[in-house]
């Protein structure tokens, strides 16, 4: 009966200094690991692209902007209602004309209305050729 008693004093598990530092060192990786994920799921998107549909039309913030004469295809893709066959001919028709010299030439792209066109207005722009100094 003595032997019983003394067994349930004694502790079930028993730490060593070693152990309990260890377990320390653990805990705090996997914290620190934790606090990584998260602080990178949340900032360390790609922040270049936004997806511009996101936002109600009242509230939308217009950080994209598409200079209509350098944009490749695949930004002109982010635009709303712009598909990749839509991107492609803006690029195209880019090329032939020799660049755009004004944005309302966009309805002159095959899939691009006029209410198209105010749709996307808010996105694009036409950066204003440098002239040389003199």
């Amino acid at each position: 009966m003595a032997d019983e008693t003394e067994n349930l004093k004694k502790p079930f598990v028993v730490f060593y200094r070693k152990e309990i530092f260890a377990l320390l060192i653990i805990s705090l990786l996997f914290v620190a690991a934790t606090a990584f994920f998260f602080v990178s799921a949340f900032t360390a998107h790609n922040s270049e692209y936004l997806d511009i549909e996101k936002f109600p039309s009242d509230k939308r913030i217009y950080k994209l902007r598409i200079e209509l004469n350098s944009a490749p295809a695949e930004l002109f893709e982010l635009l709303p209602g712009v598909g990749a066959k839509t991107a492609q001919r803006i690029v195209e028709y880019r090329e032939k004309i020799g660049g755009f010299k004004t944005i309302e030439q966009l309805q002159k792209v095959k899939g691009i209305n006029k209410i198209m066109l105010e749709r996307i207005r808010p996105y694009v722009y036409i950066a204003r050729p440098q002239t040389a100094p003199n």
